[in-house]
């Protein structure tokens, strides 16, 4: 077990930690906004920004949030009624 341990601490948390990146995401890479640019006009067929992606997100959740809560608001007595049954 031990050995394992030694191994896992060089190559895994030593070795490997020191050949990765610092940066996350594809837009740390070397032209890497364009890339991303690109695989969103791919794969949405449209000419969206990132930023108009990243906006269409946020309010999208908070959509979805507000849908949730109304539903949460709805059925709040029957959840109660069935926690306490």
């Amino acid at each position: 077990m031990y050995v394992y341990m030694v191994y896992i601490d060089f190559v895994v948390l030593q070795e490997y930690r020191n050949a990765t990146r610092t940066e996350f995401g594809v837009w740390s890479l070397p032209r890497g906004k364009d890339y991303y640019r690109a695989c969103l006009k791919w794969h949405l067929s449209t000419d969206i920004t990132p930023e108009e992606v990243h906006s269409l997100g946020l309010s999208e959740v908070a959509r979805i949030s507000g849908l949730m809560q109304q539903v949460c608001i709805r059925y709040r007595a029957l959840f109660n009624f069935l926690r306490m049954s």
